[in-house]
Formats: C-alpha cells, sequence, structure tokens
C-alpha cells in the first residue's frame, strides 16, 4: 500500500496531529531535555512519522512527487482524472458512509470547540488521517470504490465509538435514528 496508495498521508496525519495534540496537552514535554526519555515515551509517532517521511524521500527520489500531485502528463493520474467535483459526487454516491462519517467529524470538531473538551488523542487523530487520506483522492481526481476501503474501516471503528456511548443511554428515537442511517447504507452498499 505504501507504494501504490497514498496510505503515508493516513499514517503522517494520524502521528502527526497525534504529537501535535500530546504536545500542546502534556506540559512536561516542553521540559523533555533529555532525548532519551522523548524517545521513549514517543517511540512510535516518531517511528510511524520516520516510515512516513521514508516514503517521501524515496518517491521524491524517484522523481514520484510529480506524479503524487498530478503534474506529470503521462503519469496514471493524469490519465484516469476525472475532475475534482465528478469525483467527490461519486464518492459521496456511491459510498454514502463516507458522508456520514464526514458529518460526524465535522459535528465532533465543533463539539470540542464550543465544549473546550480536549479531543481523544487516538481517535480523532485516527480520523483526521482517514480525512487526509480521502482529500488526496480528491485532489488526484481518482476514483474507484476500493480506493476507500481504509477510509471506510476507520470510519466504522470511529463511529462506533460514538454509537456506543447514544446506546448506552437508550434514548428511543437515537436509537431508531441509528437503525435506519444503518440500514439505509446497509441497503445502498447491497444494492451496489
Amino acid at each position: 500500500l505504501y507504494c501504490k496508495e497514498p496510505v503515508f498521508l493516513l499514517i503522517g496525519g494520524f502521528t502527526g496531529l497525534r504529537l501535535f495534540l500530546q504536545y500542546f496537552h502534556d506540559k512536561n514535554l516542553l521540559k523533555l531535555n533529555d532525548g532519551k526519555q522523548f524517545l521513549k515515551t514517543y517511540f512510535l509517532e516518531i517511528c510511524l512519522l520516520f516510515l512516513s517521511g521514508t516514503f517521501l524521500l524515496i518517491y521524491f527520489s524517484l522523481g514520484g512527487i510529480a506524479n503524487l500531485f498530478g503534474q506529470n502528463p503521462s503519469s496514471y493520474s493524469s490519465v484516469r482524472a476525472i475532475g475534482v467535483f465528478p469525483v467527490l459526487a461519486s464518492y459521496l454516491y456511491f459510498d454514502p458512509f463516507l458522508a456520514i462519517f464526514f458529518a460526524a467529524l465535522i459535528c465532533r470538531v465543533i463539539y470540542l470547540i464550543f465544549a473546550k473538551k480536549p479531543p481523544d488523542f487516538f481517535w480523532d487523530p485516527l480520523a483526521f488521517g482517514a480525512f487526509l487520506y480521502f482529500l488526496s483522492y480528491i485532489k488526484l481526481e481518482l476514483f474507484s470504490t476500493r480506493y476507500m476501503a481504509p477510509v471506510d474501516l476507520i470510519a466504522i471503528l470511529y463511529l462506533s465509538q460514538f454509537v456506543y456511548l447514544l446506546v448506552k443511554k437508550k434514548k428511543a428515537l437515537l436509537l431508531l435514528m441509528i437503525f435506519l442511517i444503518s440500514f439505509v447504507v446497509f441497503g445502498r452498499n447491497l444494492s451496489y
């Protein structure tokens, strides 16, 4: 996947935002003068950022940056590009779960801003990485239903966290709404 698709954006976005949030949340992070302690605490995030950076370095050295951003007229992306708006409309039409995921993501950001609550240090950066991955295909103007498989997986996991909290409250209207949305998405995917 690293060589074929822009998964580096998903991984780099996830780990970059995770470190950024941790930087503002952990007051001791600013006082960590010891590089060993910093590496020990954030080893996984640093390794994932290193992998994403290595991918970019290899891709850049092979002249792939022009292909990555669709600037090479004979590249795979420029030959199969169909336009930004048709790609966006196609993804949202064939995969309505994406629209639900992005609506929930926007609602979550608005809620966190107005409630002045800290974001989740795992789920919110993961959703951000999935959003960057989605945007890369919009920028490349490429459409295929299989391209959004990582985003769909993350969306299911991300939304399941919040649905679980709603189910715990046992409010009949919310449960009915969740069931209807799930039924429509399942029916749409089954018909496709």
